[in-house]
């Protein structure tokens, strides 16, 4: 934990990341347009609603898992200058986003991002809580912890109002 860890003058205690930064990770995760396009169709498509948002719910799972909107293995990995993929040592890394009183994690940070990327393309509360549980049972055969949920919709409050 970071409050059991012993510090030396200069040590890197956390990564800030402001809101600009933020939203200019977000916004360039490569299939948006098509996501965003997708679902946006699909509101007003008839018939081929749900192919549409088959299409919008593919990319945004590969985009999740393999693509650029998994955060913590991507963008903030690379803010740490550690390549891809990073995963261990995820109790080193802390960071706080804008002005907020909440200090994340590596993934709890990836958690954060991926809220606000999803409040970014469109995605209702419902679509996130239901799709995020889904990931967590088929991946780890249990729901989203609460810690994850906590983070995934700080990140959406902080994409819509800086908080």
């Amino acid at each position: 934990m970071l409050l059991n860890t012993k510090f030396e003058i200069g040590d890197k205690v956390l990564y800030q990341v402001e809101y600009e930064e933020f939203l200019k990770a977000i916004a360039i995760v490569p299939n948006n347009d098509k996501i965003m396009r997708s679902l946006a169709n699909s509101k007003t498509s008839g018939f081929l609603a749900p192919s549409l948002l088959a299409v919008a719910y593919s990319l945004i799972i590969y985009e999740s898992t393999m693509g650029e909107a998994d955060f913590s293995a991507h963008y903030l990995s690379r803010k740490l200058n550690l390549g891809n993929n990073v995963t261990q040592n995820d109790a080193h890394y802390h960071f706080r986003f804008g002005n907020t009183n909440t200090i994340y994690s590596l993934m709890d940070a990836g958690n954060f991002m991926w809220g606000g990327w999803s409040g970014f393309i469109g995605l209702s509360s419902a679509e996130v809580y239901g799709g995020s549980n889904l990931n967590e049972i088929f991946t780890s055969g249990q729901r989203d912890t609460p810690a994850d949920q906590r983070s995934v919709y700080g990140g959406r409050r902080f994409f819509k109002t800086r908080k």
